[in-house]
């Protein structure tokens, strides 16, 4: 059986997205969303983006072949993408011969402090 995404979906794709930025402390990225599918993957969403504009398109699939779009996998991949966003630049720096140790430890941290912030704010910290 082949499975495909709806509005519904997309519409809890797109708020799961949304919360899951914000308690990552992500308001510095303007994030659009899209639904559609892309011929040249086959995955279920995904994520485009620019780190010096810090711009990006997190995109859910419609077609999701034999996968069936369950609420709890929809939050499931929401949450995936917005992991991939915040190391975005970190996941770029293998590809900048001009980058420095201190610049992939600065964003190293970037994400630590987002990561202790986060922790702190929803009282797991023990």
């Amino acid at each position: 059986m082949k499975y495909v995404t709806n509005n519904k979906h997309f519409n809890l794709f797109v708020k799961s997205c949304k919360y899951w930025l914000e308690q990552f402390g992500m308001s510095d990225w303007r994030v659009h969303y899209e639904h559609k599918n892309t011929p040249e993957n086959d995955s279920l969403s995904w994520v485009q983006f620019n780190t010096g504009s810090r711009v990006a398109m997190i995109c859910l699939a419609k077609d999701w072949g034999t996968d069936k779009p369950t609420d709890q996998m929809i939050k499931e991949t929401a949450v995936h993408e917005v992991f991939e966003l915040l190391l975005a630049k970190l996941s770029l720096a293998p590809f900048n011969r001009g980058v420095e140790a201190e610049e992939v430890e600065e964003e190293i941290h970037i994400i630590v402090r987002r990561w202790e912030n986060y922790i702190k704010k929803t009282g797991q910290l023990k």
